[in-house]
C-alpha cells in the first residue's frame, strides 16, 4: 500500500509538467482510507496518455486551395509551351522552293573540330535575297539534328565579307553542343518561316 500511495504522490506531482496529456484514474473509497481492501489496482495500463485532437478542417480548406494553384501553373505552362513551339515551327518545304525563297543553295554540313563545331557552306544564286542571311541576325540559318531533336541557332563565326556576289560560296560556323549532329546524322535547315530536311551531316 506504501508503494501504491508513493506512486500516485508522484504521479500527481508530475501531472501539473505533463499538462493536459495525462490522466490519472481516481481512487476508490477503500483506497483513500487506506484499507486493505481496494477495488483496483493501480498499473501502467490504467494511466492513459491522451493524444491531443487534431482537426483535419485546415486540411479540408488547404486541399481544393492547392489543387487550384497546381492546375492553374500546369494550364499556364502548357499555354506558354504552346505559345513556344506554334513560334518555332516552320513548314518544310522542296530544295528549290528553299532557294527560290532564301537564294542559297546548302552545299554542306560538316562535323568538324573533333565534332565541337558545325560547318555549313552555301552557295549564293540570288544575291540580293542571300544578302539578309549575312546581315541580318534574325535569319541566320538554325540547324536541327533530325535524330536528337537538337536545335543550334546562333553561329560562331561567319564569312567576314559582307558584299554577297552570286556564285560565291559562303559559310556559318556554329558550336555542336554534346556533339548533338554527327556524321551521317540527317539535319533540317530553317530559315524564318521555311525549311528543308533530311540533309546529311559529313
Amino acid at each position: 500500500m506504501e508503494a501504491q500511495s508513493s506512486l500516485m504522490a508522484s504521479l500527481q506531482h508530475a501531472q501539473p509538467m505533463l499538462g493536459r496529456n495525462l490522466r490519472i484514474p481516481p481512487l476508490s473509497r477503500e483506497q483513500e482510507s487506506g484499507g486493505v481492501r481496494y477495488e483496483k489496482d493501480l498499473t501502467m495500463a490504467d494511466i492513459a496518455i491522451v493524444q491531443p485532437t487534431r482537426t483535419i478542417k485546415p486540411m479540408l480548406i488547404m486541399l481544393p486551395i492547392l489543387v487550384i494553384l497546381i492546375l492553374g501553373g500546369w494550364l499556364g505552362w502548357q499555354a506558354f509551351y504552346t505559345h513556344s513551339e506554334s513560334g518555332s515551327r516552320a513548314t518544310t518545304v522542296s530544295t528549290q522552293e528553299f532557294e527560290a525563297k532564301w537564294g542559297i543553295r546548302i552545299t554542306l554540313i560538316g562535323v568538324t573540330a573533333d565534332g565541337g563545331l558545325v560547318d555549313l557552306r552555301y552557295q549564293v544564286i540570288d544575291a540580293q535575297k542571300a544578302g539578309t542571311i549575312a546581315t541580318d541576325k534574325t535569319t541566320v540559318p538554325t540547324l536541327i539534328d533530325e535524330q536528337t531533336g537538337t536545335e543550334i541557332a546562333s553561329s560562331v563565326m561567319s564569312h567576314s565579307k559582307h558584299v554577297i556576289v552570286a556564285g560565291q560560296t559562303y559559310f556559318q560556323l556554329y558550336r555542336n553542343p554534346q556533339g548533338a549532329i554527327q556524321h551521317g546524322h540527317p539535319v533540317t535547315v530553317k530559315i524564318g518561316d521555311i525549311q528543308i530536311a533530311h540533309l546529311i551531316a559529313q
